[in-house]
């Protein structure tokens, strides 16, 4: 799919008149002729075929953005983006030699964004990894924790706190287990192959589950946590 990111202006004092649609004729037609175009050219093109259509619709967007010279900038043959180049202010035309000098600057431009792009995505994943890494942590600690409370025999305990300590253990695995399932997803989010659906959640009950997962943390430094839940909800 084509779509228009972002609008970079030089030289003029409103956005609106760059406007382009994501799925208009000319990002088409850049993804179907994927190479530099000269205006003056393509008006002689048009005037020559007698089936104008959408490159007459081309010819007047072009116009409108007042351009001389039209390059897409291409990374591996996909349209990522059209540089559009005024009329020179000294009114000359443009020689091969500028062209060339164009098509150069328009594959380091396409080089440049690609590798801004894999920043940004790699950067994205360092984030996920960190934050995925913490929440990690605290279901394992939990698992620990009150497994060791409910195999301490020095510790008086009645069947049913056997009980919790095993049931806050297999409760924390599960949570392990479905954190791991997300890490394991990353590849299928990345290749657009999952959908993510916005649902309503339980605050209370995620926050009841937090707490209770550092219960036995706490209790091992003689620490007291309580979670109060409001009354109001």
């Amino acid at each position: 799919d084509n779509v228009v990111k972002r609008i970079k202006a030089t030289g003029f004092s409103n956005l609106v008149k760059l406007e382009a649609l994501p799925t208009g004729h000319l990002i088409e037609y850049f993804a179907n002729h994927q190479k530099l175009v000269v205006v003056d050219e393509l008006k002689d093109q048009s005037e020559r075929i007698s089936t104008k259509g959408d490159l007459h619709t081309v010819l007047n967007q072009l116009k409108q953005f007042q351009t001389a010279i039209a390059l897409p900038l291409l990374v591996k043959n996909n349209v990522i983006g059209v540089l559009l180049i005024g009329e020179k202010l000294s009114g000359d035309i443009f020689s091969r030699q500028d062209l060339d000098v164009l098509e150069l600057i328009g594959n380091q431009t396409a080089l440049s964004i690609e590798k801004a792009q894999f920043y940004e995505e790699d950067k994205l994943k360092s984030e996920f990894i960190s934050i995925a890494s913490h929440e990690l942590l605290t279901p394992t600690a939990a698992i620990e924790g009150y497994l060791s409370m409910a195999l301490d025999k020095k510790m008086t305990q009645t069947a049913s706190q056997h009980l919790q300590y095993i049931q806050r253990a297999y409760d924390s695995s599960r949570r392990l287990a479905d954190l791991v399932k997300d890490l394991l997803s990353i590849s299928r989010i990345e290749s657009g192959r999952i959908k993510i659906v916005s649902v309503p959640l339980d605050v209370v009950a995620i926050l009841d589950q937090a707490v209770g997962e550092l219960q036995a943390t706490a209790k091992a430094k003689d620490l007291n946590l309580a979670f109060i839940k409001p009354t109001n909800i």
